[in-house]
């Protein structure tokens, strides 16, 4: 007896070995290649500012950004075609400024051909060409942002340039750009520089306006409010008060402007009951806003109305009296928009947005989400990528509005680096996130994943022949879904 259950033990053995020798189901990968565009917003460089691109693999069910792999694309593919290895200062300009999106076989970039204009706020403005190459032969196509959006203000406005970062959409056969615009404001002072969106068609170069007719969606007139209290703060987004005294002021001659809220991450996306949307970020806001899309929707109540209202804020913006330092908002009060209150302060503020249909983040899982990039926070000493559940609210009448009206949840990373400026980030994984590192000291212009659970992070720098040569990746946002196996 002993003997047989000794046999038995040895086949139940060798029966477990044989099974763990046996290939499991193979991981389903995906391929994605990454455009690396250099960021550069002036007129003119001497060195080339080529595209370059990155191999991007993972497994979208995976919690390990150590188990993402980068590397660099030594050789073109179909896949990318004439892509492969642009140079931007061809044909005038720089680098890209800031960055560039793909729809079908054309890829669109932001160029900088003239110098930028002596009163311009800098930091991330501005660009005066949209640019537009062919995957199939290289050529290129321009379109004059300047002379559209003089054709757009008034001609009073002292100043309206397209800035940092634009979106791309295709509806009904026509593709239309939608961009972040700076000018000054309207009604707020000619010393006072705002946002708006301005968007025009591919197929005839004319202004798309808003269900509304406007030629613009302005910030400054649909979005702010100059109250200083809570609750008018939550679903208006507070004016920083100053004037041209306070604020970040320009040095050239001693001038100066206050330039609000900074605007610069740009989406439209669609969620699943159909409610088209449009969201952006503003940095000195620390914040993402996302509102009912003003050009599917009227404005005002009613049935195919409530274009242009807030639906959804996450962040910490400031309220209350204050002023506006180069970096952030200060103030002794914050909202907290979607986060744990006592979420430590978005202190550098916040770039750029991403739509995910379906996360793979476990504890947000059943949700559609955003991504975003947080430059830094209070006391930290790294940025963080974000990812939240897109949880729309909109303003309930006779209900004085609080923080807790934009509750959601989410999770976040901490990057291997602290940009700055720029940056940007998107969901791959389960709380996997591959980032751009911005404007950062010393990296320079690289791509990184990183996870939530505070994991090795993969990293691949610009690959430069000039150590001296300082490049910042403005998002990871350039890229062609190559397969998946």
């Amino acid at each position: 007896m002993p003997h047989r259950h000794n046999c038995a033990l040895h086949l139940l053995a060798a029966l477990a070995a044989a099974a763990s020798a046996r290939p499991t189901a193979a991981a389903a990968l995906v391929t994605e290649y990454v455009g690396m565009a250099p960021s550069h917003a002036f007129p003119t460089s001497d060195t080339p500012q080529l595209l370059k691109w990155a191999e991007l693999t993972y497994d979208p069910a995976s919690s390990r950004a150590a188990a993402v792999q980068l590397k660099l694309l030594n050789a073109t593919s179909p896949a990318i075609g004439k892509w492969f290895g642009l140079d931007f200062t061809v044909g005038g300009g720089g680098g890209a400024a800031l960055t560039a999106k793909i729809l079908g076989d054309k890829l669109y970039v932001y160029i900088d051909k003239r110098p930028a204009p002596q009163n311009s706020p800098g930091l991330g403005c501005c660009a005066d060409t949209l640019r537009v190459y062919d995957r199939q032969t290289g050529v290129a196509k321009e379109w004059d942002i300047d002379v559209l959006l003089d054709s757009v203000f008034p001609e009073n406005s002292t100043f309206h340039k397209a800035t940092h970062t634009f979106d791309v959409r295709e509806e009904g056969g026509v593709v239309y750009i939608y961009m972040m615009v700076q000018h000054s404001a309207m009604t707020l002072g000619a010393d006072v520089f705002v946002n708006a969106v301005v968007a025009f068609s591919t197929a005839t170069g004319l202004v798309r306006t808003t269900v509304d007719g406007e030629k613009y969606f302005s910030f400054e007139e649909k979005l702010g409010t100059q109250s200083t209290t809570a609750s008018d703060t939550v679903y208006k987004v507070q004016y920083y008060h100053g004037g041209a005294t306070t604020g970040r002021r320009l040095e050239e001659g001693g001038g100066g402007a206050v330039e609000q809220w900074h605007g610069n991450g740009l989406l439209l996306f669609e969620v699943k009951d159909g409610t088209k949307l449009l969201a952006f970020t503003h940095r000195f806001g620390k914040e993402a806003v996302v509102l009912r899309d003003p050009y599917t929707y009227r404005a005002g109540g009613g049935a195919g109305g409530g274009g242009g209202e807030i639906l959804q804020r996450f962040g910490t913006p400031a309220f209350g009296q204050l002023n506006l330092t180069r970096n952030a908002a200060m103030a002794a009060e914050y909202h907290a928009f979607g986060v744990p209150a006592g979420t430590p302060v978005f202190t550098g503020g916040v770039h750029n947005l991403f739509f995910t249909e379906a996360t793979q983040t476990a504890s947000l899982r059943g949700h559609q989400t955003l991504s975003l990039f947080v430059n830094s926070v209070e006391s930290g000493v790294t940025s963080f990528a974000y990812e939240f559940a897109v949880k729309l609210a909109p303003q309930q009448p006779e209900v004085q509005p609080t923080d807790a009206a934009f509750s959601t949840a989410s999770v976040h990373a901490a990057c291997n680096f602290q940009a700055m400026a720029e940056g940007g980030a998107r969901a791959i994984g389960d709380g996997v996130f591959i980032v751009a590192d911005g404007l950062s000291f010393p990296t320079g212009g690289m791509l990184a994943a990183v996870d939530v659970h505070g994991g090795a992070a993969v990293s691949l720098p610009y690959p430069t022949a000039d150590p001296a040569q300082h490049i910042s990746l403005y998002d990871p946002f350039i890229r062609v879904v190559a397969g998946s196996s």
